[in-house]
């Protein structure tokens, strides 16, 4: 796995986040989830918040019902 920068850490800490190249919700979602633990989390604890990360970004998909699809510059809520 890929560590995050300060800067994209500092980016996923925020109630919004702006996707740059390459994210994908599941990226997204290990990222915040680790910040939040302090460790890298498991699996399921990844699914479960990019269960919540996609359904509160629905309205937002580029495509609707296409969560893989993302663009630079998508911006995207974040759950707590």
């Amino acid at each position: 796995p890929r560590a995050g920068s300060e800067a994209e850490d500092e980016a996923i800490q925020r109630i919004e986040y702006t996707v740059r190249p390459g994210d994908n919700f599941w990226e997204v979602a290990r990222r915040r989830v680790r910040l939040a633990v302090g460790a890298e989390p498991s699996e399921e604890q990844v699914r479960d918040y990019w269960l919540e990360l996609v359904a509160i970004n629905e309205s937002r998909l580029v495509e609707p019902g296409n969560p893989d699809l993302l663009l630079p510059g998508q911006t995207l809520r974040l759950p707590a």
